[in-house]
């Protein structure tokens, strides 16, 4: 199950050579290799730590976890959204960068939105009340 993060670099390193440096493949590359590093050092397959993991792959990371949380697989049922809130919410900082992960759980009501589990009525309130507390509206 580690290796995938360096399978996937190697396979996305191999398109690169192909298709030359290009940015988003250099991008692609760091997210798919570097996606298990842990905002603590306790990830893989360097052993990173903090703002030493790139950002791209801060926010896969982030977003990884949340997905393999919620999905069900073989040896698991999924967790609940709320469930899967509780646990990165209590990860912040020794899994994931403490920021990223308090912009992350402030967009649940678009998680939910994406996932189909609240509808459009409720989403619109939510999201033109956040614009409105914001300084951009």
């Amino acid at each position: 199950m580690k290796t995938h993060t360096t399978y996937g670099g190697n396979v996305i390193a191999e398109i690169s050579k192909r298709l030359g440096n290009r940015s988003f493949l250099i991008m692609t590359w760091h997210m798919a290799y570097y996606h298990h590093e842990h905002w603590d050092r306790t990830g893989y397959p360097e052993g990173l730590s903090g703002e030493d993991v790139l950002f791209s792959a801060r926010i896969v990371a982030i977003v990884d976890v949340y997905d393999a949380l919620t999905s069900k697989r073989y040896y698991k049922e999924a967790f609940s959204h709320e469930k899967a809130f509780e646990i990165i919410a209590s990860e912040k900082g020794k899994h994931s960068d403490p920021e990223l992960t308090d912009f992350f759980l402030s967009l649940e009501s678009k998680i939910l939105f994406i996932k189909g589990q609240i509808d459009i009525k409720y989403f619109i309130t939510v999201s033109h009340a956040s614009l409105a507390n914001s300084n951009l509206y």
